[in-house]
């Protein structure tokens, strides 16, 4: 069941690439307005992540046969699942900053695509569990070329969470000193985490 659900993944992100594709060569009015980047990456990690699950059953399934009990390491699965809903905020805060920095969609498209690659490489961005997300933010935005105001971004609570604690890299421990200027107006959805 695990194979043919890789295998539906993959033709859904070929789908998804074709439809970005079709989508970038129409122009703009018949365009659906949808962020195929962010579809397809999502996607790929869900077929990432179903490979991974295969492979390990099938690790298990091997030692079974050997008259071996499978062994469960409840603290790493524990520390994986935390990686995974850490780079999905992270994926998410990251999107919305390309969003208010982007005014081309095609632009965020592509960017969007390029970030979910790095949050994925861990060659790229490392070990991500310990460090500040504002930090990991700012350095994909760096690598992606853009200086995005983080005054838009310092009243979420997870920038005020750096900020009070001075957590080192965050761009929001020097924002948190009186002379940083007024916050400027919240972009658009940055009430959700």
């Amino acid at each position: 069941m695990l194979t043919r659900l890789a295998e539906i993944g993959l033709e859904i992100a070929a789908a998804v690439e074709r439809r970005a594709t079709a989508e970038a060569s129409t122009p703009g009015d018949a365009a659906s307005g949808c962020d195929w980047g962010l579809v397809y990456a999502r996607i790929a990690r869900a077929v990432h992540l179903t490979i991974a699950l295969q492979s390990k059953l099938l690790k298990d399934v091997i030692a079974l046969d050997e008259g071996r009990v499978p062994t469960v390491d409840a603290e790493a699965e524990a520390r994986r699942a935390r990686t995974d809903a850490r780079i999905d905020r992270i994926g998410r805060i990251a999107h919305r900053v390309l969003e208010a920095e982007c005014d081309d969609e095609d632009a965020v498209e592509r960017l969007s695509s390029t970030l979910w690659e790095r949050l994925e490489d861990e060659d790229i961005c490392g070990d991500l569990s310990d460090r500040p997300i504002g930090e990991i933010v700012a350095l994909i935005c760096k690598d992606l070329g853009l200086d995005p105001d983080w005054r838009l971004w310092a009243h979420e609570a997870w920038a005020v969470e750096e900020a009070e604690a001075g957590a080192p890299g965050s761009p929001f421990v020097d924002r948190a000193a009186p002379d940083a200027g007024p916050p400027m107006a919240f972009p658009p959805h940055a009430a959700s985490p």
